[in-house]
């Protein structure tokens, strides 16, 4: 029996083409299904022990501490969570003075761990003594984890925070959409506004910015909704098979006069 672990990206692939072509059994063999190197969405997490039969479990760990130290559980997968804190680990969400912050409020994540090493390249903004501080931001609710983006991908609408992963996870929700990425871009007056870019299956239906951006502002609020949604052919990703959010935020800048 079998450990199968990949990148969401993969996961994301799979559901897709077992979806469009079911088989009885098409993980025979594997015991577990583990997801790590980046947030899995929601609807991929619920569709996929269904469809091979195989128990899965996201993780987040980091090559620092050569471990896992949150992770979900195969009798408990809470889809859109990534469970609980790994006996032996602490692991305090801060703000970026340092400071806990309360729960339910998003925070850097910090981890403390028999296993943490040090690299030689290391930064101070990384190695804090026995700490590593992280660039995720999570939030706790509870004893419970839930991944709501890195350092870089939260940004404020308004004066309001947005998740990248957040809204992201809301869009694959909707009919059609294979993949999404978000990133805040400033608009012409300068202020911040949600821009979304995503695949499609099929043809692009007329009026699907405005049909995204109504889901969006139902499903999470009207700050969130994204104001251009671009369809593009395929996302680019890093070559971890994350995506690369970064060199979209970089382009649609680019563009601005």
């Amino acid at each position: 029996m079998r450990v199968l672990t990949g990148v969401p990206t993969f996961w994301a692939q799979l559901v897709d083409y077992l979806g469009r072509h079911p088989q009885p059994d098409p993980l025979a063999g594997v015991r577990l299904c583990v997801s790590s190197g980046d947030r899995l969405p929601a609807p991929v997490a619920r569709a996929l022990p269904a469809l091979t039969r195989a128990p899965l479990i996201e993780g987040l760990g980091c090559s620092e501490c050569s471990n896992v130290v949150i992770s979900t559980r195969p009798d408990d997968p809470t889809p859109g969570s990534l469970g609980t804190v790994v006996p032996g680990v602490d692991i305090p969400l801060r703000d970026p003075e340092g400071h806990a912050v309360p729960e339910g409020a998003p925070g850097r994540l910090w981890i403390r761990s028999p296993s943490n090493w040090r690299r030689a390249e290391a930064t101070h903004d990384l190695v804090h003594g026995e700490w590593l501080r992280m660039g995720d931001v999570l939030v706790c609710n509870g004893g419970r984890y839930r991944h709501v983006g890195r350092v870089d991908d939260l940004f404020k609408v308004d004066a309001r925070w947005v998740s990248s992963h957040e809204v992201e996870a809301c869009l694959l929700e909707y009919p059609g959409i294979l993949e999404a990425a978000v990133g805040g871009i400033p608009d012409a007056s300068g202020l911040m506004r949600v821009v979304a870019w995503v695949t499609i299956d099929g043809p692009e239906p007329t009026g699907l910015d405005a049909q995204l951006r109504r889901h969006v502002a139902h499903a999470l609020a009207p700050f969130m909704a994204p104001r251009e949604v671009h369809v593009r052919g395929e996302l680019p990703r890093l070559p971890s098979g994350k995506l690369d959010r970064k060199r979209l935020r970089d382009a649609a800048n680019s563009d601005l006069p």
